[in-house]
């Protein structure tokens, strides 16, 4: 239940939300119309009590086993490849029942069997049917306070579309379910993915899932390997990370086996969520929501104030500053064009050094495997199956050693090109700030219009990870063989069959080290580059256009009366104050020290707080 004091804030910040949404909506331009979107989905949020808790990791940490755990049923698809491809919220309800919505508005009610069709890669490969998000109900206990666990695409899979929704959901979150495993336990993608969340997630829960892959002993030291490198990045001596085994806990739950349950270690993280439902839900939401919503009115005081400062200026100083502001938006396009030049050729700095390692492991491995294949295939030939019988074990043997052989490779190289794009990203990032930087300043210079807070830096690190899909192999060939089996002697036919089992071993080898390097690591690599590129194409043109449309609003109002002119500057003025209440009530929220009896000013209120500014109706 609400104590007094936490409905209280909570219809604080609602309020001031509201506010917000009010001045926003009233504003032209696109940058203003997703500005509304996003308060209101943060109001509704609010108001419904609802709590973001967001299960986060690299692909195949068992995240959707463990939110099944959680719900004690197996609502969501699992597999042995990366599965969860959209945004999945899992709410509270009497019936079990699922509603999808599409990029473009639409929604459809779904039953709870039909999830794979638009969750999972292979039902909805590359997001083809353009799901933005999937809605879950079930009658869960977990889900019954009201919060709302969200199952994200695994960071870094072959899939690089997961990864990026995935980082754009984070700052929706209230709190975090980190996910790792116990092999391999932490990586560097899982450090760098710690850190994309920190600033957006009050709430951070470790979870060490898979326990079941290890003895005793071996989780130990995998709990204390993860606590040495994540106390580092969070800054304190102590973070509890829980060992589960997801598997383990609904096995415990079909079979009504409390002792397997027990054993697997859930009881225990849900003794802390159920805790933390009861103690810091209320307050980790208000100062969340507070937080972004805190970041949200300096960007509509940014813009407010370059819109009053365009009223003021002379008609003659607003179209110079207009000229210049379209002169640099000039310059900002020319420099984000070598930025994303520079990225373009590191990127495939990165290509040839996958190019140079590949042929290495290929000289390297090439005779081995063959070897070792032709030792395998001469054995089986030797014995009294059948043909058909032998080539099904030589095609399976061929594609087992495949699997083994690249499997190896692939694991260190995508370590190389994780470390190597995580760098390149860094450096592209600290260039794009730059870049952001002197938008700023240079809006700064022309209107006097500062920001009150740093904006954060752009974080564009993207983790590649590999995860080899084996595919079948072509049998035509030895099929053929062993159709003429019978109009050749015996040690013609094993001597034929032999022969086109190496020669399809060499070609497989081949191309399967052409197939990973191409599928599995360069369209990732061009789609991670294609998709930063246009993340920071919309941040760099939201921040000049932005002010820009400020400045265009201003130049409209000299064509307007003096009378329109005094009533559009008093308004201005009203709504400048209002923000800057707002922004007051929600750094006090934000920091968790309210004042209890601060309200959210009236129109009038606004315009006497802004007293001494010097904003008046002269032109």
């Amino acid at each position: 239940m609400l104590t007094q004091t936490k409905a209280d804030q909570i219809a604080r910040i609602a309020e001031g939300l509201s506010v917000l949404h009010k001045i926003a909506s009233s504003r032209a331009g696109s940058s203003s119309a997703a500005t509304s979107e996003y308060l209101e989905e943060l109001r509704q949020k609010l108001v419904s009590e609802d709590f973001y808790l967001v299960v986060l990791g690299l692909f195949k940490r068992g995240k959707s086993t463990l939110i099944n755990a959680l719900l004690q049923s197996e609502v969501l698809p699992v597999g042995v490849v990366p599965v969860t491809s959209v945004i999945t919220l899992m709410r509270y309800g009497r019936e079990p029942m699922a509603n999808v919505s599409f990029a473009g508005g639409v929604k459809r009610k779904i039953e709870i069997s039909e999830l794979p069709e638009y969750v999972t890669e292979k039902g909805n490969p590359g997001n083809a049917k353009g799901v933005r998000e999937v809605e879950v109900r079930v009658p869960s206990a977990t889900l019954k306070s009201g919060v709302t666990i969200i199952d994200t695409p695994g960071v870094g899979s072959t899939f690089m579309g997961g990864t990026r929704t995935t980082y754009q959901f984070l700052e929706k979150a209230d709190a975090c379910i980190f996910t790792l495993a116990v092999d391999p336990p932490i990586g560097q993608s899982e450090v760098d993915l710690l850190k994309a969340i920190m600033p957006h997630a009050k709430k951070l829960i470790f979870v060490l899932n898979k326990k079941d892959y290890a003895d005793e002993p071996s989780v130990g030291e995998a709990v204390s390997f993860c606590r040495e490198v994540i106390q580092p990045s969070l800054g304190i001596s102590d973070v509890p990370v829980y060992p589960i085994s997801a598997k383990w806990a609904i096995e415990g739950y079909e079979e009504a086996d409390s002792h397997k349950v027990a054993e697997s270690g859930l009881p225990e993280l849900m003794e802390v969520l159920d805790s933390l439902v009861r103690s810091e839900k209320q307050e980790i939401l208000i100062a969340s929501t507070a937080t972004k919503a805190l970041k949200a009115a300096e960007d509509l005081r940014v813009s407010q104030e370059i819109a009053l400062k365009s009223v003021q200026m002379p008609l003659n100083r607003l179209e110079e500053a207009l000229k210049r502001v379209d002169e640099f938006l000039k310059v900002v396009e020319t420099k984000k064009r070598e930025i994303f030049y520079l990225l373009d050729g590191k990127s495939k700095e990165i290509v040839q050094m996958l190019d140079e390692d590949l042929e290495t492991f290929k000289r390297e491995h090439a005779t081995e495997f063959l070897t070792d294949l032709e030792t395998y295939a001469r054995e089986a030939l030797g014995s009294k199956r059948n043909t058909r019988e032998t080539a099904s074990m030589l095609e399976d043997r061929l594609g087992e050693e495949l699997k083994t052989v690249f499997s190896d490779f692939a694991t260190k190289e995508e370590e190389k090109i994780t470390s190597s794009f995580s760098e390149l990203a860094d450096t592209f990032g600290r260039q794009v700030d730059l870049l952001v930087g002197s938008v700023q300043r240079e809006v700064s210079t022309l209107f006097g219009v500062k920001r009150e807070s740093s904006a954060p830096g752009v974080n564009l690190t993207s983790e590649h990870r590999f995860y080899f899909q084996s595919r079948p192999f072509s049998q035509s060939g030895l099929t053929f063989v062993g159709d003429l089996s019978g109009l050749l002697p015996k040690f013609m036919m094993r001597g034929t069959l032999l022969k086109k089992f190496i020669d399809q071993a060499r070609e497989a080898f081949e191309g399967t080290g052409g197939r990973i390097r191409y599928d599995y690591f360069v369209v990732r690599l061009d789609k991670g580059v294609i998709g930063l590129k246009r993340e920071v194409g919309a941040l760099l043109d939201s921040s000049i256009l932005a002010a820009r449309d400020a400045v265009v609003d201003g130049e409209r109002m000299h064509s307007k009366s003096n009378e329109e002119v005094e009533s559009a500057l008093k308004e201005l003025n009203r709504t400048l104050g209002e923000i800057q209440s707002v922004k007051y009530q929600l750094g006090q929220l934000a920091r968790g020290s309210p004042d209890p009896e601060a309200r959210m000013p009236s129109g009038s209120q606004g315009a006497e707080q802004r007293q001494g500014t010097g904003f008046s109706g002269g032109r």
